[in-house]
């Protein structure tokens, strides 16, 4: 089998009211050359007999299943079965422009370019939802630009809004640590660290649904309970040591100089 141009890892738990829509916003990219790997995370409404739909239909998507071991463990599991040259990730209850990867994919305009940063879209589902701060995933900077340490912490983390290489994530094992929240502060800063320039792109491609029961708001809820604020302190600083211990493995400490 040709190695498709790119992945599109999507976890997939508990979210049959919107992977019709997120799954429709992948086969019908005019990017062509995917595959479409959506692990099933031990969900248990109809979110499987969904993808079975969407399988049967399309040969780029595949079906992944295992018992739920949360957002981490999915999208690691979607890593380890990639075969695309780029890949990328979706939420199930997101949704992305049909131009978006072919338009992404575009801006890697040379080799020197590790990863494509598109802006984002927020949307809330109702009012009770967690408003972010739009100034978050606001780009501080455009097109071409050199990856220092200055320019890393100015970046948000989120996972899905951006195309990465496949090759970097396997080569250097950057991965999501499991069992433990803000996951995707190390997978991005482990990654970021190893780059030389990305690509940055003000056209939001990406459209993030902000609902109450999304890993997100859950999280931010959580944290503002004093019960739970002492672990989610703990697993800032878990997450800060397995950055730490990435930058030891690989001599980076020069990239984290400001």
């Amino acid at each position: 089998m040709l190695q498709p141009k790119l992945t599109v890892i999507v976890p997939v738990y508990n979210t049959e009211k919107f992977l019709k829509k997120c799954l429709d916003s992948l086969i019908n990219q005019t990017l062509k050359d995917i595959e479409i790997i959506c692990v099933n995370d031990g969900s248990k409404d109809n979110s499987h007999l969904i993808l079975k739909e969407y399988a049967d239909k399309d040969s780029r998507v595949k079906i992944l299943n295992k018992t739920n071991g949360g957002l981490s463990s999915a999208r690691n599991m979607g890593i380890d079965y990639a075969n695309g040259y780029f890949i990328t990730f979706l939420d199930s209850d997101d949704y992305v422009e049909n131009n978006a990867y072919e338009l992404a994919l575009s801006r890697f305009v040379s080799d020197e370019v590790d990863f494509v940063h598109f802006s984002t879209n927020l949307i809330m589902e109702d009012n009770d939802c967690e408003r972010y701060n739009q100034e978050y995933f606001q780009h501080k900077f455009s097109g071409l630009v050199k990856l220092t340490s200055y320019v890393i912490q100015f970046l948000d983390v989120c996972a899905w809004n951006k195309i990465y290489k496949l090759s970097i994530i396997q080569d250097y094992h950057i991965r999501f640590p499991e069992g433990k929240l803000y996951e995707d502060n190390p997978f991005f800063w482990s990654y970021a660290l190893m780059c030389d320039s990305a690509y940055f792109m003000p056209e939001k491609l990406h459209h993030y649904l902000s609902r109450k029961n999304s890993i997100m708001n859950l999280t931010l809820k959580l944290s503002k309970s004093k019960i739970n604020e002492l672990n989610h302190e703990l697993d800032r600083l878990l997450c800060l040591e397995e950055l730490l211990t990435f930058i030891f493995k690989w001599n980076l400490f020069y990239k984290v100089v400001l």
